[in-house]
């Protein structure tokens, strides 16, 4: 594979009054209806509600923030209504207080500021009376946007950090982001080789997945993602539109049919962006988070996929309703990384509030912390099956190994489960994998160097820190 390399090229994501509470929703919801040009639209008056909540209404009236006890993220939670009462009425648009602020002459006129057009009015009051069909994949759809418009500088000549990781080619073979550049590399237990692939990302690239069905990996960077032919090193596609920011973590599904990218805007939104894997078209798109993704992990029977986040949260989401199914509280600091212990039904997640906390998957609920009191924030996590352990780093470069780990009922106090050092490498460490046909470790740092150590964390090997690049063949 690494001779076909010569010949890649670069190719082509809401009590003074029972009502002001409700008023500000309505005001909220449709101030800007009369901005749609309603004549002649090939929009449908059904997806024009779906964008009208989806834009102005769930960032207020979600589960997780509820104003005036109102949900409006299905149609069954909009039907319950508010602590007020009910809001609408399927069918009988005269009886939805939605609609009673709108006209001019109502004594609480809503939007306060301005008067919907007739037209727009008729519109939602139709939507109401023919029994507010709901279309959930256009309340979950994005615009079409792209990142284009974004000016990036050059990433400095010396950042290259080997930010993510992946087993390619039946575990012979591995790729791993090397700044905004890709380096292949050929495992072996005692010499393994690597070199370094140039690619058009602007940015570094946060993210990678392999797909051996189609012997393909698929590469994020801001604002796009590539999909590049695992045998030449071509790339073979690239998708941008509604891609607005980092592609933080890529994951195929169970069933090899969908890619979840995970797109982040630091300290704005964490969205997720589900994909048709064989034919790279967009399927949904949901803000999963309100800050960065930096980690999405899938559980073992394919039911649900997990999310940690730098708003402090973990979150399950339902694989085949993408709906969210519950969260998880517990972390004071963004939490970095995820782990399954599929044996134990437990979850794990480590983050920069210096702790590795252990969840029961049943109950959602956690159950101790694991080790000491963490000097520096843990930056990976990566279980190893075989020998029913887990591996971590921080990001000093300390390498720590967790054995015996218990399912408690109840939060325990801390040191459940052994802890050992394995080895302190004493340079940032910034990702961790388990390499599982040698049963060694693989640790890549923020100066672009890999390192192997057993699981007993005996040191085997480090590649050299930045190879020469492998540049593409010019165009014909």
């Amino acid at each position: 594979m690494l001779s076909d390399l010569k010949h890649s090229a670069y190719g082509t994501g809401w009590r003074e009054s029972p009502w002001r509470y409700l008023f500000t929703l309505v005001a909220a919801c449709v101030a800007l209806v009369s901005s749609f040009h309603l004549k002649g639209t090939t929009v449908s008056d059904h997806s024009k509600a779906m964008d009208l909540i989806r834009e102005h209404c769930l960032p207020c009236h979600h589960a997780d923030k509820a104003k005036g006890g109102l949900i409006m993220e299905s149609r069954q939670y909009l039907l319950e209504g508010s602590d007020s009462g009910p809001v609408v009425i399927p069918g009988n648009p005269s009886e939805s207080f939605l609609l009673a602020t709108l006209p001019a002459e109502s004594e609480s006129h809503m939007p306060p500021e301005g008067q919907l057009s007739n037209e727009a009015i008729t519109k939602l009051s139709q939507w109401i009376a023919e029994g507010m069909p709901w279309d959930e994949q256009r309340l979950r759809a994005t615009e079409s946007k792209q990142a284009a418009s974004w000016f990036l500088e050059p990433l400095p000549k010396d950042y290259h950090p080997v930010l993510s990781m992946a087993l390619a080619s039946e575990h012979s073979t591995m790729i791993t982001s090397l700044g905004s550049d890709l380096a292949i590399v050929e495992l072996d237990k005692e010499n393994p080789s690597m070199q370094r692939l140039i690619t058009p990302h602007k940015d570094a690239i946060r993210s990678l997945a392999v797909d051996r069905d189609r012997h393909q990996w698929i590469t994020g960077g801001f604002g796009r993602m590539l999909f590049w032919d695992a045998h030449t090193g071509e790339v073979l596609d690239e998708i941008t539109d509604g891609l607005l920011g980092r592609i933080t973590q890529l994951m195929i599904s169970h069933d090899q049919t969908r890619l979840i990218a995970c797109e982040s805007l630091p300290g704005w939104s964490g969205n997720m962006h589900l994909f048709d894997l064989e034919r790279r078209v967009p399927l949904f798109t949901w803000e999963a988070h309100k800050d960065e993704i930096f980690d999405c992990v899938e559980t073992g029977d394919g039911s649900y996929w997990i999310t940690a986040s730098a708003d402090h949260t973990i979150k399950l989401w339902e694989s085949d309703t993408y709906r969210e199914h519950d969260w998880l509280e517990g972390h004071t600091a963004p939490v970095m990384a995820l782990a399954i212990h599929g044996d134990e039904g437990l979850w794990i997640s480590a983050g920069n509030d210096r702790t590795i906390k252990v969840w029961e998957r049943s109950s959602a609920e956690r159950l101790y912390d694991l080790g000491r009191n963490h000097a520096y924030s843990l930056v990976d996590l990566a279980w190893d099956k075989a020998s029913s352990r887990l591996y971590a780093i921080n990001q000093r470069g300390d390498f720590y190994r967790y054995s015996e780990l218990q399912a408690h009922s109840g939060a325990q106090s801390s040191n459940t489960g052994r802890e050992k050092v394995l080895h302190r490498m004493r340079q940032p460490a910034s990702s961790l994998m388990i390499w599982p046909e040698a049963q060694y470790a693989i640790i890549g740092t923020f100066s672009g160097a890999l390192h192997a150590f057993t699981l007993d964390g005996e040191k085997r090997w480090e590649l050299p820190l930045f190879p020469e690049p492998v540049a593409p063949a010019p165009a014909d």
